[in-house]
């Protein structure tokens, strides 16, 4: 399975919010934070010619959420 559609599926750490051309992954509730920022991270680096992975900062030092826009 590809990184991206295992994106696509709500997973431990976050929760996913659909939005025109693409979706969210939003931190789920009772989630720690590193764990979430870790998964975020990923996302980020592993963007490229399959999906692009635009991270919204929490104001500190973490990602309050991340866009996720496929390139299908």
């Amino acid at each position: 399975m590809s990184f991206l559609k295992s994106l696509r599926k709500p997973g431990r750490f976050c929760r996913l919010e659909k939005a025109e051309g693409g979706f969210f992954l939003v931190r789920a509730d009772g989630t720690a934070k590193d764990a979430f920022n870790a998964l975020a991270r990923e996302a980020i680096d592993r963007s490229g010619s399959d999906y692009v992975a635009l991270p919204v900062s929490d104001g500190k030092s973490g990602y309050e959420r991340v866009f996720i826009m496929p390139m299908d």
